[in-house]
């Protein structure tokens, strides 16, 4: 039986501040192009207090960007990227329920607004072991106006990742940042059918590769857009966003957006966060074949939440960043 919500051991360590060094302009000539920022690992950042303070970068359903709003074709061409189960995991932190420590918080800051925040996002598995997937709009302000962003188009700063993170627990350590990378049409244009990013980490403070620590989901595209989902996320109005959560169901999908669609009645605090396809119990992995990006609720009344679909954009990205 799945539960709701998870907890695990209390571990805390050391945490980094990161810059950036410089990033490719875009252009975008194709709708699937990407553009990366490469960040240099510094000490002394994120402490405890610091992740607790931080408020989630999502917004309700906005009236800012562009929604296609035309049904994708049905591809024949459905792709897959296979999970990779963990081979250097830390020894005595035992599963409390079917959460997967592949999933945790990314935390980040918005040089635009001055403010801290925090995202969703999830371990896949990659060339390199190092990377997770999340939303565009966790790594990238978009154009002056998208999604409230009060300045020009801006990468976020002083990133890292704490997988399967609860109230300050870091059970698996933490992942400083070394690149983000998302689409152009996003970065100039403010799409949210391209709202999906891949992030490049350091090793943690043991010197361990992400996916060989907490293992690396694989990645689907090309699937029906309605499809038997559980997704994980750290929604605001669940323990203040402090711990894990979990929703599951079929996916509508259909007018006027064409996105897939879960009822989970959560707030802000969740995109990023995976949409798997055929999630194991036992290997506590799937497939991504979505990622949390926006809710047309409001604070008092959260309804559904919704994510890109995924078509070949996705493996687009992905190569583009085999080399972050």
């Amino acid at each position: 039986m799945r539960r709701v919500a998870v907890t695990c051991a209390v571990i805390i360590v050391a945490s980094f501040i990161f810059q950036p060094l410089a990033f490719a302009e875009p252009s975008p000539t194709r709708l699937d192009q990407t553009s990366s920022v490469t960040i240099t690992k510094r000490e002394g950042a994120w402490s405890a207090a610091r992740m607790a303070a931080a408020i989630s970068f999502d917004n309700i359903k906005p009236d800012t960007g562009t929604r296609h709003g035309t049904e994708p074709d049905a591809p024949a061409n459905r792709g897959k990227i296979e999970p990779r189960l963990p081979t250097n995991a830390p020894q005595g932190i035992a599963p409390l329920t079917n959460a997967t420590p592949t999933t945790g918080k990314l935390f980040l800051h918005n040089p635009n607004t001055g403010r801290d925040g925090y995202c969703t996002a999830s371990a896949i598995n990659s060339g390199n072991l190092s990377q997770i997937i999340t939303a565009a709009h966790c790594v990238h302000t978009g154009p002056a106006g998208c999604n409230g962003n009060p300045g020009s188009a801006a990468w976020m700063t002083e990133a890292e990742f704490v997988p399967l993170y609860w109230s300050g627990d870091r059970p698996y350590g933490t992942f400083q940042v070394r690149a983000l990378r998302t689409f152009d049409t996003w970065i100039a244009d403010c799409d949210w059918d391209y709202d999906i990013a891949i992030v490049t980490t350091y090793t943690n403070e043991n010197n361990q590769l992400l996916v060989e620590t907490v293992g690396g989901n694989g990645i689907s595209y090309n699937y029906p857009g309605s499809f038997d989902s559980v997704t994980f996320g750290y929604p605001g109005n669940r323990d203040g966003g402090e711990i894990p959560w979990t929703c599951e169901g079929t996916t509508n999908y259909g007018f006027p957006d064409y996105r897939p669609t879960l009822y989970c009645a959560w707030t802000g605090g969740f995109s990023g966060g995976p949409w798997f396809r055929e999630y194991s119990d036992d290997t506590l992995l799937g497939y991504v074949n979505g990622v949390g990006s926006t809710w047309p609720g409001t604070d008092d009344g959260p309804e559904w939440i919704d994510s890109p679909y995924f078509d070949d954009k996705v493996q687009s990205i992905y190569d583009d960043a085999a080399g972050d």
